[in-house]
């Protein structure tokens, strides 16, 4: 299996973090070590995505995520027709996975075991994959919001805490300075890391032989 980690704006592309910001570092180190002691078998391999994560280029970050992104799916499953893949994001890195989804061959998407999306700025309240705040406003960027592929929906997990000005937002584009919480799942707030570990390892071992 192949988790891998889209950052979110302004996060360093370093190895402190494999390249993943240490929200989603956080998500895929637990996700290890739940496997380690529930499904050994399961072997992981992390892969930090890299793209600028820039909010002020936004669209062309976003474009240069998903073009890099889906390409090393479609190279690993290339590779490794049986390859299960995990994707988490976190903020910008959440929209680059979507988009990245939406872009996918119906036959690489299959491989998809697992995705995580933290403070997404394209969520919607009444997505079936939405959980945290019970805010019914959508996120900053809800109007460019690629669909989830309906074959993954089951396989999707998102989450927004409360008072997250990017994924719930109430201020319009003053939320992109003033942003709540949303710096907050670094720290596993409402143990928002803990509960994406627990979602993956479900997901995996649900997949299982």
């Amino acid at each position: 299996m192949v988790l891998y980690g889209v950052r979110g704006a302004f996060e360093p592309f370093d190895d402190s973090c494999g390249g993943m910001g240490s929200t989603v570092y956080g998500v895929a180190e637990r996700t290890v070590s739940r496997l380690a002691l529930e499904s050994p078998s399961i072997r992981v391999s992390l892969v930090g995505v890299s793209y600028p994560a820039n909010a002020w280029l936004y669209y062309w970050s976003r474009r240069v995520g998903v073009t890099n992104l889906t390409e090393l799916i479609g190279e690993d499953v290339a590779h490794c027709p049986d390859q299960r893949v995990v994707l988490v994001g976190l903020s910008q890195g959440a929209e680059v996975i979507r988009r990245a989804l939406a872009a996918l061959p119906s036959a690489t998407a299959k491989r998809i075991a697992a995705v995580v999306l933290l403070g997404d700025p394209t969520r919607h309240p009444s997505d079936p994959w939405t959980h945290g705040t019970t805010d019914s406003q959508p996120g900053v960027a809800v109007r460019y919001a690629a669909p989830i592929p309906e074959e993954l929906v089951a396989s999707t997990w998102g989450y927004a805490l409360d008072g997250d000005e990017i994924a719930a937002n109430h201020t319009g584009l003053r939320g992109l300075r003033h942003s709540g919480t949303h710096t907050l799942y670094e720290h596993n707030e409402d143990r928002v890391q803990d509960r994406a570990a627990w979602f993956i390892t479900e997901k995996l071992e649900a997949g299982q032989p």
